[in-house]
């Protein structure tokens, strides 16, 4: 180890057979012989190591993972026949049995084929493995990858997971995706279209849990009300399936802004759905998109409020006062909590607006329930800013 230069062809040939030593201290000898010595890409030394993979003894094959030598970089050429054969070699070591031997695999497989799409392949369909230990194993290497200038050939990979049959593995690739864009902070690129149509379409996943992940994963990589996220949503409100209709709405609820016209026009056209929890959903989702006192959502609440069952006329009725609370500030400070202060013409034209459309529920519906939480709710709302209302329910 002294006296051999680098890439020594005799150091090499003299200490790979020495790491199958039956005696401790001799293979770890010539192990920190060949650690110092070939340094560098050499063929010679990747050809004894990948021989040496095949070995009876597991702390053999393992110090010839630690030792096996980075890959050539830049374009493959026809002398990469060594590396493909150990690829392969590695590759079979990511189905041991042995848990310290599946993750030394993982660290020589980003070593050796680090430009090789192949290798973010590999790793990806070992993902979702049993194994706690593995899957972080996995999880690191394909983020050394990215550093390494992979981050096309993983992402890739990753996208290609999301379509996978296993709820688990399409959660662990959303959960990958965000891992991964998150190591990379500010120096990360924006996601391209591809992948955030790819993750949009799991918001309406059958899976709860995919669900989730994949909201978490578009606020990490893309904006709110972003373009390609609001398209792939705008196509599911389109499906026959009323399941479906419903995720879709209140999915744009959570990654649209605040305000946002195209997400308020998406939902607000699912007031015509006939289905209740649609209607139900349709609400929900405009109370968080709506800005305070939102004239746009409060007049498409008009067709809630025209829908032939009862009980979404009903939670329309009782939904009016949360559009309007943020809008209402009470003078308290003049002594009169009661009375409304100053307010913006817009928060005074839609609690108009409420008012108008609570009447019209007083007055002519058809269901008592709904007329009795109709006038509840105008006391309320009269109560916020009372000054400007002018119309009273008969007694």
């Amino acid at each position: 180890r002294d006296t051999a230069a680098e890439d020594d062809p005799g150091a090499i040939a003299g200490a790979l057979p020495l790491l199958e030593h039956r005696y401790f201290w001799v293979a770890s000898a010539a192990y920190k012989v060949l650690d110092a010595v070939a340094r560098k890409t050499n063929r010679q030394l990747l050809e004894g190591l990948v021989r040496l993979l095949g070995h009876g003894d597991a702390a053999v094959r393992r110090r010839a993972l630690d030792l096996l030598p980075a890959g050539p970089v830049g374009a493959q050429s026809a002398d990469d026949g060594p590396i493909e054969d150990a690829l392969d070699a590695i590759a079979a070591h990511l189905r041991s049995h042995e848990d310290h031997i599946r993750r030394s695999a993982v660290a020589a497989l980003c070593k050796v084929g680090a430009e090789r799409r192949r290798t973010a392949t590999v790793l990806v369909a070992h993902l979702a493995h049993p194994r706690r230990g593995t899957r972080s194993a996995v999880r690191n290497g394909l983020m050394s990858l990215v550093t390494l200038g992979c981050r096309q050939h993983v992402l890739h990979e990753l996208c290609a997971l999301l379509n996978h049959k296993a709820a688990s593995s399409r959660r662990l690739a959303l959960e990958s995706l965000s891992a991964l864009h998150a190591a990379q902070g500010s120096a990360a690129p924006a996601a391209d279209a591809k992948m955030t149509r790819a993750v949009s379409r799991r918001l309406m996943d059958r899976d709860v849990a995919v669900r989730r992940a994949s909201l978490v994963t578009l606020r990490g990589i893309a904006r709110r009300s972003d373009p390609n996220v609001l398209n792939v949503l705008a196509a599911f409100l389109q499906y026959p399936v009323t399941l479906t209709r419903r995720r879709a709405v209140r999915a744009l609820a959570l990654v649209a802004a605040p305000g946002c016209p195209r997400a308020l026009r998406l939902v607000g056209s699912q007031l015509r759905h006939r289905d209740p929890g649609v209607q139900r959903a349709v609400i929900d989702a405009l109370l968080q998109i709506a800005g305070p006192s939102d004239e746009r959502a409060i007049a498409s609440l008009d067709r809630g409020l025209l829908h032939r069952d009862p009980t979404v006329r009903l939670s329309t009725v009782l939904a009016l006062p949360r559009f309007l609370r943020a809008g209402a500030h009470i003078d308290e400070a003049a002594g009169e909590p009661g009375a409304a202060a100053s307010q913006p013409p817009t928060a005074v034209a839609a609690q108009a607006l409420a008012e108008e459309m609570l009447m019209a529920r007083i007055r002519r519906d058809a269901d008592d329930g709904v007329r009795q939480a109709a006038l509840r709710v105008l006391g309320q709302v009269a109560g916020q800013g009372g000054a400007h209302m002018t119309k009273r329910p008969p007694a």
